[in-house]
């Protein structure tokens, strides 16, 4: 077993011991390169922090629940459910600018891609020799 693998595990057993988090963290955890800001996140954002790895793990825990080490290219996780918030649209009106941004931009992908293609359809390709 790798020394990681071992203070990872030791991480678990202190933290089901009731353990205070930061405690542990401080005592066994390496510096993270990308800490999680202190303000509710979305999964989406998780993800682009955590990786899909660790993400999948955080989603199946209930709150309370510690996770047993999660292997990811960094290294060894461990993860503690503090509290989770139910997912909810958030209301149109505040994010409309990028609602309206992200629509443009498709219809632009699009209406480009509709051209390019017709471009090609219609493109008459000759190749001369040098003769």
């Amino acid at each position: 077993m790798s020394a990681d693998l071992a203070r990872a595990r030791d991480a678990v057993t202190r933290l089901r011991a009731g353990e205070d988090f930061d405690a542990v963290r401080r005592a066994l955890g390496d510096a993270e390169p990308t800490p999680l800001p202190d303000a509710w996140i979305s999964v989406e954002q998780m993800r682009d922090i955590l990786g899909p790895t660790v993400s999948r793990t955080v989603l199946s825990l209930s709150v309370g629940a510690v996770s047993d080490p999660v292997r990811s290219g960094p290294g060894f996780h461990v993860v503690q459910i503090l509290e989770r918030q139910p997912d909810a649209a958030p209301p149109l009106e505040s994010i409309r600018p990028q609602v309206l941004a992200r629509y443009r931009s498709q219809a632009s992908e699009q209406a480009l891609r509709a051209y390019l293609d017709d471009l090609r359809a219609r493109a008459e390709i000759v190749i001369k020799s040098q003769d």
